[in-house]
């Protein structure tokens, strides 16, 4: 059998999706994906998480900029 063909993920829509579904456990969520990704040495995939966390993190945990009104 042949190996799995890797899909890049969208990162804004995954960090959009996670931040919908789960909200202040997204990031959580995130970073338990990649972790997972890590065990088993799946290094692209783990990177491609770390950055949907990185991205989680500045949607829905950075302060705001500007007048929120």
């Amino acid at each position: 059998m042949s190996e799995p063909v890797h899909k890049p993920l969208d990162i804004d829509k995954a960090a959009l999706f996670l931040i919908k579904k789960y909200g202040d456990e997204s990031a959580v969520v995130a970073y338990n994906r990649a972790n997972c990704c890590r065990c088993r040495g799946d290094e692209p995939t783990e990177n491609e998480w770390l950055t949907v966390l990185k991205r989680v993190v500045d949607l829905h945990f950075a302060p705001r900029a500007g007048p929120l009104h």
